[in-house]
């Protein structure tokens, strides 16, 4: 019912937007528009955009191949091949979050990859574009996704790199796991987590207590909601991206506001070049796909609420998970001092559970000065974070080189 009136209300407003729209272009014509002008323009631009719809941007790199090479209902996997031409250490899967934004998010963390690898990015769906026929999606499906993922990479490329940014952490440990112990020709070179929820109950932050405080039902009742008629998934129970963009505009209100604010400043003084990054930045932000209403509540009771593969209890596809049993894939977790999402220590839990994995290909970096972004995008990711992923893929290339 929420989403059926969120629907209603946008659709309603947008002669409005539209009518606005037109007037913000007839008022701002550039920096040598008179600067009350341009401020309104600037007003009329924060209001229209947050109510339209913002639909997945594009990726958009230069100098790159871009190419679906595997299309299931869920997940898109994107290539982008690099853009060397020295020899190749392995195909990178990068696993890209189902938490919200889009795999887009990860622009800037393909875009410096590729300068070395090939990348194969897993482009999940809107859960509201899928129709009702394709069945449910849970994170047992997430874990399959991403084993099917790495056999369709190593078919052709050998045994991949996986790469898992925030919460996917635990499927992509599990996968991992589960790879190892069947001895799979596909199973990853090596592993990296990027700000990772392994185990929640470390240095618990603002998303972690949220998930703790309220019964599982709660979440149910009063977060999850059903397609409405019109779209292509119509009658699917899904997590909508309009409810996640509110919690992610809450959890830090007063810089958001404060955002805007400069941003006024900036149209009022002719400043392009900082409206042009405000504007990229929200762009990406306010464009939020409905996660799968199973995915979600079981990430919810299973990963944050339980806490299962901390425990050693995580089951998938009805075995258990057992992270002992991976041997041969040096794995590397990252975390940010200032993470206030993923706590330092969540991630890093993961080593605690790979005991068949010699102490020698366990690796921990903590990076300084960082937040949970700062960690795949910005300066630091490609000064500091990213060498250190470069030398973990050569590292496992060497010692794996046959694949």
């Amino acid at each position: 019912m929420l989403y059926a009136y969120h629907d209603m209300m946008r659709r309603a407003a947008m002669p409005w937007v539209q009518a606005l729209d037109a007037g913000r272009s007839a008022l701002d014509h550039g920096p040598h528009t008179l600067p009350p002008l341009r401020l309104t323009a600037a007003w009329i631009g924060l209001w229209t955009d947050a109510v339209r719809h913002h639909g997945k941007p594009p990726f958009g790199l230069a100098e790159t191949r871009e190419e679906v090479v595997l299309e299931r209902p869920f997940v898109t996997l994107r290539r982008f091949v690099r853009r060397s031409t020295g020899t190749a250490n392995g195909t990178i899967l990068l696993v890209a979050p189902m938490s919200g934004n889009h795999a887009t998010l990860l622009r800037d963390t393909v875009d410096a990859l590729i300068d070395h690898h090939d990348v194969v990015i897993t482009d999940w769906r809107c859960a509201s574009e899928v129709p009702l026929a394709e069945g449910t999606f849970g994170l047992d499906d997430f874990v399959l996704e991403l084993e099917r993922a790495a056999r369709h990479i190593a078919a052709t490329d050998g045994r991949p790199h996986v790469v898992a940014v925030c919460q996917p952490g635990v499927a992509a440990l599990a996968a991992t796991a589960r790879l190892c112990a069947a001895d799979d020709a596909a199973r990853p070179r090596s592993l990296t987590l990027i700000g990772s929820p392994v185990d929640t109950s470390r240095n618990p932050m603002l998303p972690n207590r949220v998930a703790e405080q309220r019964p599982l039902s709660w979440f149910r009742r009063t977060l999850v909601s059903r397609v409405p008629r019109g779209r292509p998934g119509a009658g699917r129970t899904v997590y909508p991206g309009f409810l996640q963009h509110q919690a992610f505009l809450w959890m830090k209100p007063f810089y958001h506001v404060d955002k805007h604010c400069d941003h006024l400043r900036a149209a009022f003084a002719g400043d392009e070049e900082t409206m042009r990054a405000h504007d990229d930045f929200y762009a990406e932000f306010r464009s939020v796909a409905d996660l799968p209403g199973d995915f979600y509540l079981e990430t919810i009771d299973r990963i944050f609420q339980r806490n299962l593969l901390a425990r050693g209890e995580l089951e998938v596809a009805g075995a258990l998970v057992r992270p002992d049993a991976v041997r041969d894939a040096p794995v590397l977790v990252v975390e940010g001092e200032r993470d206030d999402i993923t706590g330092p220590g969540q991630t890093a839990a993961a080593l605690d559970l790979l005991t068949g994995l010699a102490e020698a290909d366990r690796h921990h970096h903590l990076q300084a000065g960082v937040g949970h972004y700062g960690l795949f995008s910005g300066s630091r990711w490609r000064s500091d974070v990213l060498p250190r992923l470069l030398a973990h893929f050569e590292a496992a290339a060497t010692a794996s080189p046959t694949g």
